[in-house]
C-alpha cells in the first residue's frame, strides 16, 4: 500500500472507484447518482487532489534537498584541501577533483583517461609502479611518497594514500587515491634539521670556547708569574752573569707562549682586539703581497676588489691573520697541480635567510656587511670534512698545526661577523667572511694611558693585589716591592673588601683579577668603590679590554692590565693610576 493509499479516507460505498472508472471511461453502464452522492464524490475528489499536491510538493522538496546535498558533496570533493583521483589497475585517472587538477596544472577534462605516470618525476616513476602493484595485490591501504611535475612549476613532493573500491563480488576495480602536498612540510622539516645542526654547532663552539678561554686564563696566570720572576732575576744579575742567557731564554719562551694563549682566546672569541676602522682592500692587498713568497709556486693570486668599499671596524692585525690563514689554506688545496686563488671584496646586504646559512648566525643583525671572499680551484671538500672544518687541531694533512681555521672562526665571532663555506670535491672551495661596516669611528684608548708628568715622578704607595693565584700574588708583589711600593694581598673578593675597609686610607691603588671564586669581580669593585669612591681599581685579565668592559656597569674600573704583563708595564700602570688620583684629588666623602 502506498503512502497515498494509507492517508486516503474510507470509501465504503465505492463512490471513488466508480468515479475513477467513470472518468477513465471504464464504467460500462451509466449509473444514476443522487445529489448527495455527487456532492460526496466531488468532496472526495477535492481531498484526493489536495493529497496529490502535497505529495508532489514533498517530492519536489526531497529532490531539491538531494540536489543541494549533491552540490555540497561536489563542492567538498572538488575544493577539498587534498587532491582526489580514482585510478584503475593500470594507473589511469578515471575521476579527479579540481584540487588534483590544480596540483598537476592540467584541466580536469584533460586528466581523465591519462595515466598518472605522466606527471611523475622520472626518478620516482618506479615508486608509483610499486604503489600500483601493491594496490593490485590486495592491500587495504597503500601509502607512498613521490614527486609530481606541474606544468610550468617546480616539482612538488606529495603523499599518496590509496584504498580499493570493491564490487559486490569483492573484486577491486578502482582505487580512491588522496594526494597530499607535503612540499612545505618537508621544507619545514629540513629547516628544523638545519636549525638543530646549527644549534649543535653553536653549542660545540660555545663549549670549546669556554674550555679554550679557561685554559688560556690559567695559562696566562702561569705566564705572568714566569715573566715577572724572570725579569726580577734579570734585574739582580750582572750583564756578565753566566746564568743570564738562560733566564733570558726562559723569558723569550714565555713571551712566545703568549702567542698560543692569544690563539686560544681568539678561538673563544675573547682575543685582545685593538678596534679601529680600516680599509679591507688595502689590508688584503698588503697581505697577499707578503704571502707571495710563502705560497706554492704553482698558485696564482687574482685580486678583484670593489670600488668605494666602506671601512670595517675591528682589529686589523686579527683580520690580517684571517686572510693569511685562508690564503695559505687555498694554496695548499691545489697540491702539485697548481691552483688559482681569487680574492674578492664587495658589499652585501645580508637578509635573515642569508645569515641562517652561515656558521655563526647568532642573532646577527640583518643589513650591510663587507664581504671578503677567498675562492680556489683546488681539490674541494666533502660534507664530512666540512663538518669538522673549524674543529681545533683538525687537519687533512699528515700533521696538524694548531688551531688553524678554528682561530679564524673565533676572530670572526669576536668581530660580530660570520663565515660561509661552499665546497665540493673536485670543484674547489669558497670562504666568505662577512664583517660589519664601520658606521662611526670610535677612538679606542691605548693600553698605555698617558698621564700628567707629575704621575711619572716615581710616586709610590700601597697596592692591594687581589688574585686567587698565589704565584701571581707573589710574583706581582715582589715586582712592586722592588720598585718601591708597599703591598697588601688578598686571595678573593670578600677578603679584599674586608682588608680595604680597615686600611682604605693607606691603599693607593688596587689590582683586581677578573675571574675569581666567591664574590665576582664586578661585585667586588662595587663594594670597594662604596667604601671609597676615588680608589683607582685596575682590572687584570687574559681576556681583551673589550670583553672585560662589558662585565661592568656604573663607574667601572680605572684601568685595564692585560695578562701576562711585564714588569715595566705593571709599574707604569700603577704609577699612572696613582698620578691620576693625585691630579684629581682625594674624595673622602664615602669613607667608612
Amino acid at each position: 500500500m502506498s503512502p497515498a493509499d494509507r492517508g486516503a479516507p474510507k470509501d465504503p460505498s465505492g463512490l471513488r472507484r466508480r468515479a475513477e472508472k467513470l472518468l477513465s471511461g471504464h464504467l460500462s453502464e451509466p449509473t444514476a447518482l443522487s445529489p448527495e452522492e455527487v456532492q460526496r464524490l466531488v468532496h472526495e475528489l477535492e481531498v484526493h487532489q489536495i493529497e496529490l499536491e502535497m505529495q508532489n510538493r514533498q517530492l519536489r522538496e526531497s529532490q531539491e534537498q538531494l540536489e543541494a546535498s549533491r552540490d555540497r558533496y561536489a563542492d567538498l570533493y572538488d575544493f577539498a584541501p587534498l587532491g582526489y583521483v580514482s585510478l584503475d589497475a593500470g594507473g589511469s585517472i578515471r575521476e579527479s577533483n579540481l584540487t588534483a587538477s590544480a596540483m598537476l596544472g592540467t584541466e580536469r577534462a584533460d586528466l581523465i583517461g591519462k595515466t598518472l605516470l605522466r606527471w611523475v618525476a622520472g626518478m620516482d616513476r618506479e615508486v608509483l609502479r610499486d604503489h600500483l602493484r601493491r594496490c593490485g595485490s590486495g592491500e587495504e591501504e597503500v601509502n607512498s611518497h613521490l614527486s609530481l611535475l606541474s606544468s610550468g612549476d617546480p616539482a612538488i613532493r606529495v603523499h599518496l594514500r590509496s584504498i580499493p573500491v570493491r564490487e559486490p563480488e569483492g573484486a577491486a576495480t578502482l582505487y580512491r587515491t588522496a594526494i597530499t602536498d607535503i612540499t612545505e612540510r618537508i621544507k619545514a622539516e629540513d629547516e628544523q634539521r638545519k636549525l638543530q645542526a646549527q644549534l649543535q654547532q653553536a653549542q660545540k663552539l660555545e663549549s670549546l670556547g669556554v674550555l679554550a678561554g679557561g685554559i688560556a686564563h690559567d695559562f696566562n696566570n702561569l705566564l705572568t708569574a714566569i715573566l715577572t720572576n724572570a725579569e726580577l732575576v734579570l734585574r739582580g744579575l750582572s750583564p756578565s752573569s753566566p746564568t743570564r742567557p738562560n733566564i733570558e731564554e726562559i723569558k723569550t719562551a714565555a713571551v712566545r707562549a703568549t702567542d698560543l694563549t692569544a690563539q686560544m682566546l681568539a678561538y673563544a672569541g675573547s682575543g685582545k682586539f685593538q678596534i679601529e676602522p680600516f680599509n679591507l682592500n688595502e689590508l688584503v692587498e698588503e697581505t697577499s703581497q707578503l704571502l707571495h713568497a710563502s705560497i706554492s709556486k704553482n698558485a696564482v693570486l687574482r685580486l678583484e676588489f670593489a670600488d668605494d668599499l666602506p671601512d670595517v671596524e675591528g682589529d686589523a692585525g686579527q683580520i690580517r691573520q684571517i686572510a693569511m690563514n685562508l690564503i695559505m689554506n687555498a694554496s695548499e688545496a691545489g697540491g702539485d697541480e697548481g691552483v688559482v686563488i681569487t680574492l674578492r671584496t664587495r658589499v652585501v646586504e645580508a637578509s635573515r635567510a642569508d645569515l641562517s646559512e652561515t656558521y655563526l648566525d647568532q642573532r646577527l643583525p640583518t643589513g650591510c656587511y663587507v664581504c671578503l671572499e677567498i675562492s680556489d680551484t683546488g681539490c674541494g671538500m666533502d660534507e664530512e670534512t666540512k663538518s669538522k672544518l673549524f674543529d681545533p687541531f683538525f687537519t687533512t694533512k699528515f700533521t696538524g698545526r694548531g688551531l688553524g681555521l678554528a682561530a679564524v672562526l673565533g676572530i670572526v665571532r669576536g668581530h660580530h661577523g660570520t663565515v660561509d663555506v661552499q665546497s665540493r670535491p673536485g670543484k674547489g672551495t669558497t670562504f666568505k667572511v662577512l664583517l660589519p661596516v664601520a658606521h662611526q669611528i670610535r677612538q679606542v684608548a691605548s693600553d698605555h694611558r698617558h698621564s700628567d708628568t707629575r704621575a711619572n715622578l716615581g710616586e709610590t704607595g700601597t697596592v692591594l693585589i687581589v688574585d686567587d693565584e698565589e704565584s701571581v700574588r707573589k710574583a706581582t708583589g715582589w715586582a712592586l716591592t722592588s720598585s718601591g711600593f708597599a703591598i697588601v694581598t688578598a686571595p678573593d673578593g670578600q677578603t679584599a673588601v674586608e682588608l680595604f675597609a680597615k686600611r682604605s686610607n693607606e691603599i693607593a691603588v688596587i689590582l683586581l683579577d677578573l675571574t675569581m671564586p666567591g664574590m665576582p669581580s664586578n661585585e667586588t669593585l662595587e663594594e670597594l668603590q662604596r667604601i671609597r669612591s676615588d680608589v683607582p681599581v685596575i682590572i687584570c685579565s687574559g681576556y681583551s679590554r673589550e670583553d672585560v668592559a662589558g662585565r661592568f656597569t656604573g663607574r667601572g674600573p680605572a684601568g685595564f692590565l692585560q695578562k701576562p704583563y711585564d714588569l715595566e708595564t705593571l709599574v707604569g700602570k700603577i704609577r699612572d693610576a696613582i698620578g691620576s688620583r693625585s691630579l684629581s684629588g682625594p674624595d673622602r666623602g664615602s669613607e667608612s
